[in-house]
């Protein structure tokens, strides 16, 4: 009895704790440019233990591919070649003028006041993206792997996995808009690259279109 009544206790911590993570999600300064929501907690969780599918398949192709180009889109070529692979750049890096983090253990959550936003990474997560994807996919840290499996739930929360593994890249994309200011399909007033391009770099990837 006395078992079930600990049980009891840390179950009711663990919900509050996450209450409390979700409740805080805005509350630091940043862009606001990354629409986290269309998917329930955890609902990538199948897709994170096997992040690029089947080894032999379609899949895992693609799914690497679509990661590699929004890593391209949002960070660049240029910078993705002068750093970490992309993994530790913050907002507004440019080539040659590369601004990095060094500490993996977490989100550097460092506020970049002229673009006003904590943007950082690979895939550019801002700080109060991380806090929810941390409650969705059970990750705490930032290393490049769990960087690829935020994005990964990102995809996810916007439907747009499935997509993904089809090889319907331009649905993709458009379902992805809302979280990825630079792949367009969105209103936030950032630099866009077309999708012509995108899908160029998702093609030189390894990504197949349907």
């Amino acid at each position: 009895m006395e078992n079930n009544q600990a049980g009891i206790v840390l179950l009711l911590v663990a919900v509050a704790a996450a209450v409390l993570f979700l409740g805080d999600s805005g509350s630091s300064a940043s862009g606001g440019d990354q629409d986290v929501s269309g998917g329930a907690l955890g609902g990538a969780t199948g897709d994170l233990m096997d992040l690029f599918g089947s080894s032999t398949g379609a899949n895992g192709g693609n799914r690497s591919a679509f990661l590699a180009m929004i890593g391209q889109s949002e960070v660049g070529a240029a910078l993705i070649g002068e750093t970490d692979g992309g993994y530790n750049v913050l907002v507004g890096s440019t080539p040659g003028n590369p601004m990095t983090f060094s500490d993996y253990s977490t989100h550097p959550d460092i506020l970049n006041q002229q673009y006003d936003s904590t943007a950082a990474g690979l895939y550019q997560i801002n700080f109060p993206t991380f806090k929810t994807l941390r409650i969705q996919t059970g990750l705490t840290d930032f290393s490049p792997a769990t960087q690829d499996a935020f994005a990964i739930q990102l995809i996810t929360n916007k439907g747009a996995l499935a997509d993904v593994d089809a090889g319907n890249f331009a649905s993709a994309v458009q379902k992805c808009g809302p979280v990825w200011a630079s792949l367009g399909y969105n209103n936030y007033g950032q630099p866009t690259n077309q999708l012509e391009t995108l899908q160029a770099w998702y093609q030189a990837a390894g990504g197949a279109v349907a």
